[in-house]
């Protein structure tokens, strides 16, 4: 049971509103085991989750008080997840796809992580700690992605293990040849991509003694991708690197692939919370898998301030504590007097503009292109209807006031007023080249932005983008998108696996076809929209797929793009894609936008 709670409040509203230790269960087969999580005052919404696995005779009690990693979350106000061996003892020997093993068990617990009624932990952000026998079941774990359709948006970020021992040829074996239906936010259970569970790679770092486990080593070497011949860090941990891309460069970092190996009689002695702290921040810390390209994009983290030089702001606005980060980049600096383009960057529901900054890469595009962009943070709130991704009982998370669903709730449309006019007063911003973007809910509050202040745009784009089915009819009743219909060139986009939500296929009959309707007529475009729907569609690089409609000028006021096998996400590449096709060549004069 949850022991401390809080009320959502206008000056600290961020703030952790349950906390402490709970203790929840899972069916595994015809057994209920336990598991314990520990949610530290200060999480904040989309944190990093630790899977904590001791060895055979380990309790989830005896693991919250001396493995060293509650010291490590109430710093870095991460939350964790103990679990135990049923009986005290864990089965590393037992079979692959075991319906009822230790590892149907941690997948049972990563189904539960993910009801968000008291927490919230991001997809990017799962990782796994085991030590001694449950080392084993954690490379097992890791090994075989869940195949439970509920949890097809987690795949492992990193996983550490401390004198784990090796897990069996036969299970490696079957884990090389079973395919991969979990490919991180999209399904592919016919197989049809041809991914195996030997194939998803792992950032892995093996703490163990001089005999170790050189088989499960060389299963993630190869999985991996690394080289064989390894350099060496701090303390002899050899670090097995990748030299070449990963199948998609522009979203993954070939760093992240990395293989540690650390045979140290030092590490494993150290006190049990320095040794969790070296764990987390030399390295699981700083990998992420971002739902995208199949098989989630790994990518190494970086810090918005510390590493990327952001500012960070934590300030009033509209009677409610708010919060933003602003990037401009060196060249932006130098020349304070040149005036440069603004890009708006807004983070789906639950998550926080630190999330958005690393998911969309929107600071490297502003850095290669010479921009300011912009990433703000919602309140907590709610979506106010059932999905995969959301719940009406959850716990409020990060939601843009777009409906003024929240009682007593920001005025966002005055919140961005604000924000531009306060950016404007720091950096030299162009405000004939304002422009916004989100994901998701993002993109619904930049929807609403798109419609309701397009004098303020030159141009928008929208990441799974539509005016979503469940909130369809109370966005079109909002009077602010009808008190200025002014044309704004708009382009968005929808994974071709997140039909649960979004339509990749419009038709007049759905939301995705209505919403590109509503921007046909609203940018006045001549023609019947529904004969665009089955015009020709422009192929890029294989799997995006766009549908152009222009006006009678011949510029692409409206864009519509999906993308095969692609999942409820947003990428690096998408955000290049629309900078260097669309953004760069808008800018706003008046009542009017021209295309160069």
């Amino acid at each position: 049971m949850m022991t401390n709670k809080r009320e959502l409040t206008h000056n600290d509203p961020y703030a952790t509103l349950c906390w402490g230790t709970m203790e929840q269960s899972v069916q595994v087969g015809e057994t209920i085991r336990r598991f314990l999580i520990y949610i530290p005052d200060g999480a904040r919404s989309a944190t990093a989750g630790i899977f904590i696995l001791g060895g055979n005779g380990s309790s989830v009690e005896a693991l919250l008080e001396s493995s060293g990693w509650r010291e490590l979350a109430d710093r870095e106000k991460v939350i964790l997840f103990f679990l135990e061996p049923e009986n005290g003892l864990w089965h590393a020997q037992e079979p692959y796809g075991c319906p009822n093993g230790d590892v149907a068990y941690i997948h049972a617990v990563l189904v539960k992580s993910l009801e968000r009624l008291h927490y919230c932990v991001h997809e990017s952000k799962y990782y796994l700690f085991g030590e001694d026998e449950g080392g084993t079941l954690a490379h097992m774990a890791a090994m075989n992605p869940p195949s439970d359709e509920t949890a097809t948006a987690i795949i492992w970020a990193g996983v550490t293990t401390l004198r784990a021992g090796e897990v069996s040829e036969a299970y490696r074996s079957d884990c090389k040849q079973d395919r991969c239906t979990n490919l991180m936010g999209a399904w592919d259970e016919e197989g049809r991509l041809g991914r195996l569970n030997g194939s998803i790679p792992m950032p892995v770092w093996m703490i163990e003694s001089a005999n170790g486990s050189p088989e499960t080593l060389a299963y993630w070497q190869e999985t991996n991708g690394v080289c064989r011949t390894p350099r060496l860090l701090q303390d002899g941990t050899e670090e097995f690197y990748r030299t070449a891309e990963a199948e998609y460069p522009t979203n993954q970092d070939k760093r992240a692939y990395s293989v540690w190996r650390t045979v140290s009689t030092s590490l494993p002695d150290l006190p049990a919370a320095d040794r969790a702290e070296q764990i987390w921040t030399r390295f699981l810390s700083r990998h992420r898998r971002w739902m995208g390209d199949p098989g989630g994009e790994l990518r190494m983290t970086a810090d918005p301030v510390l590493d990327l030089g952001m500012e960070y702001h934590m300030e009033e606005i509209g009677g409610w504590t708010r919060e933003w980060y602003v990037y401009a980049p060196e060249s932006v600096r130098k020349h304070p007097d040149v005036p440069v383009p603004l890009v708006f960057a807004l983070h789906g529901y639950s998550c926080s503009g630190e999330i958005y900054i690393g998911n969309s890469a929107w600071y490297q595009v502003a850095k290669d292109r010479n921009f300011i962009v912009v990433f703000p943070t919602a309140l907590p709130g709610t979506l106010g209807f059932k999905s995969m991704a959301s719940d009406p009982a959850a716990i409020p998370l990060p939601a843009w006031n777009f409906l003024h669903s929240l009682a007593d709730g920001p005025d966002e449309f005055e919140f961005f007023k604000t924000l531009l006019a306060r950016v404007s007063a720091d950096f030299p911003v162009d405000r004939s080249r304002v422009y916004i973007t989100g994901h998701s809910h993002g993109s619904m509050m930049t929807q609403a932005l798109a419609l309701g202040m397009p004098n303020l745009f030159a141009a928008a784009a929208p990441c799974s983008g539509v005016l979503m089915a469940p909130l369809y009819d109370s966005f079109m009743s909002l009077p602010e998108i009808w008190s200025n219909p002014m044309p704004l060139p708009v382009w968005m986009f929808a994974g071709k696996k997140e039909e649960w939500l979004i339509d990749p296929q419009p038709t007049m009959d759905n939301a995705t076809g209505m919403t590109l309707a509503l921007w046909h007529d609203r940018n006045k475009l001549d023609g019947d929209v529904e004969n665009c729907f089955s015009s020709e569609w422009a192929v890029y690089r294989t799997r995006w797929h766009d549908l152009v409609c222009t006006n009678s000028a011949g510029q692409p006021m409206l864009r519509f793009t999906t993308v095969d096998d692609f999942p409820h996400a947003t990428n690096p590449e998408m955000s290049y894609r629309i900078w260097d096709e669309f953004f760069a060549h808008w800018s706003r004069h008046g009542d009017t936008c021209t295309y160069a």
